[in-house]
């Protein structure tokens, strides 16, 4: 079909909903909507300024920014800088966005007009065929996509069929996209992955360049933070190489024996960095890491990310952030190299060396990782592999180890992506656009990051020297509990992707709600 190919889109975008509650319109409250709640100028302008630094390439105001009290500021914002911002448009509010972007520009000569005008992306919010609509968005000087809020109050088919056989002989047909909200209790319209599945089975559209939007997610947990060091030391004059970034959670003294084994890396400490990410710990680290005295000799940070105003230990309310902890380690990360390590696995003290080495010429390196029995030492050089490791997913991980020399060649290859200790350069991480944030329990933030690494032609390498998993004592169902929040978690990234092959692979663990 004219709409099936390789989606190559490098840019994310960043929503900007205008209100913390949503319009009653299950439509448009997809994206934001006005209400009681609305958000001032300030705290909007402040959210994109914020996205900016981390790393987004354009703002996706929503489709009601031109009946916001404050949309003359809003306006001024947009024509300041229009290649950084998309405007979401609906048949609502497009009369409205008109008379309002030609006030703004009246005092503009036609050329200094079309040239601003063509900077900035216009996202039509479609519920419907309008053809009218559409003709006067095909007449304008800026380019426009269109974007279908899926659901069971649309005709997806019709509507699918009307628009190719309006653009199939056209050059240059804008972009269609079709956002699938995870299934959510208080929006019963939306579709479950298998009524997805089948769709997009049949008509293919690429995945949109936002994060889908995860209605399970607290309003007060932060997905795009910007903290402060708890603790830091630096070493004069030092321009640091790599940078291990290391997301931890109720864990110091798991995460003081993985400091130790960095402190005894034969790598001069000037030319890389640590910098550990505490996810919400019920008692902060920074102050336990205090009485290691080898942190002074190094690079190293620790930040705090609170966990939000109401505190749960409930696995299943979406307060799991380990993605957005390296995407905040990352944004004060200054090495070329990113080596991200989990807090409870033990390295060899030539682990950092011969990962930069490797990373001159390789992509993504990842290394073998062996889970430790009760009984093992905790020091990397004490282990025996046969007597003190066992390996988890013996199905899986075991076979991969064995064969992993054919990596690239494997049938979907990214699936065996994991950030236990995942090396890669900077500018790659950013050019992939970092975690996805919508990742808020555990597992597939680091399956979704491997999928967009091999969509962008990268290519992964495991490194043949192991790693040892500390260990820890679990509860006896948490092997179920895992599994149930896997399938959230592989719901939310089909969503993300629209990789049947990926739904297929992983149909088995997704609650068919």
């Amino acid at each position: 079909m004219f709409f099936r190919k390789k989606n190559n889109q490098k840019t994310r975008w960043y929503v900007i909903r205008l209100a913390n509650q949503c319009s009653e319109e299950i439509s448009l409250s997809l994206f934001g909507g006005l209400s009681l709640k609305e958000k001032p100028f300030s705290s909007v302008k402040e959210e994109g300024e914020k996205a900016s630094r981390a790393g987004y390439h354009r703002l996706l105001l929503a489709w009601n920014f031109v009946f916001h009290s404050e949309r003359e500021k809003l306006v001024n914002w947009i024509l300041a800088k229009p290649q950084f911002f998309a405007l979401q448009v609906h048949q609502k509010s497009f009369k409205t966005f008109k008379t309002l972007l030609k006030y703004h520009t009246k005092k503009i000569n036609l050329f200094k007009y079309n040239n601003l005008i063509r900077k900035l992306l216009i996202d039509l919010l479609l519920e419907d065929y309008d053809s009218q609509l559409l003709e006067e968005l095909e007449n304008q000087p800026c380019p426009f996509q269109i974007t279908i809020p899926a659901h069971r109050g649309l005709n997806l088919n019709q509507l699918s069929e009307s628009l190719f056989e309006r653009y199939k002989n056209t050059p240059a047909p804008p972009h269609v996209y079709f956002h699938f909200p995870c299934y959510h209790r208080e929006h019963p319209l939306l579709y479950n992955s298998e009524e997805m599945y089948q769709f997009l089975k049949k008509s293919f559209y690429p995945p949109p360049p936002i994060d889908i939007y995860n209605l399970s997610i607290p309003e007060d947990l932060k997905l795009e933070p910007e903290r402060e060091p708890e603790l830091s030391y630096l070493i004069p004059d030092s321009r640091p190489l790599a940078s291990v970034i290391i997301p931890a959670y109720n864990c110091a003294p798991e995460l003081s024996i993985v400091l130790k084994h960095l402190s005894q890396q034969d790598m001069p400490k000037h030319k890389w960095e640590v910098i550990v990410v505490d996810d919400g710990s019920e008692s902060q680290m920074a102050p336990a890491l205090k009485n290691l005295n080898f942190l002074s000799d190094m690079n190293f940070k620790i930040l705090f990310l609170p966990v939000g105003t109401h505190k749960t230990n409930n696995p299943m309310e979406h307060r799991f952030r380990a993605g957005i902890a390296r995407n905040l380690g990352a944004q004060q990360a200054q090495g070329k190299f990113l080596l991200f390590l989990d807090s409870d696995i033990l390295i060899p003290p030539f682990y950092l060396s011969l990962a930069c080495r490797q990373l001159k010429t390789e992509n993504v390196i990842q290394h073998p990782r062996y889970h430790l029995i009760q009984s093992a030492p905790k020091n990397y050089s004490q282990i025996d592999n046969r007597k003190h490791t066992f390996v988890k997913g013996k199905g899986y991980w075991e076979n991969f180890y064995a064969t992993a020399q054919d990596w690239n060649k494997k049938k979907l290859p990214w699936k065996y992506i994991s950030t236990n200790t995942l090396c890669l350069k900077s500018s790659v991480f950013k050019q992939v656009g970092r975690f996805r944030k919508n990742y808020t329990c555990y597992g597939f933030e680091d399956t979704d990051l491997g999928y967009r690494l091999y969509q962008a032609g990268f290519r992964f390498t495991l490194n043949p020297v192991n790693t040892y998993h500390m260990f820890r004592q679990t509860l006896p169902d948490s092997d179920i509990l895992k599994q149930q929040l896997l399938g959230l978690s592989a719901n939310i990234f089909f969503h993300n992707s629209h990789c049947l092959e990926g739904y297929e692979e992983f149909r088995h663990l997704i609650p068919n709600v």
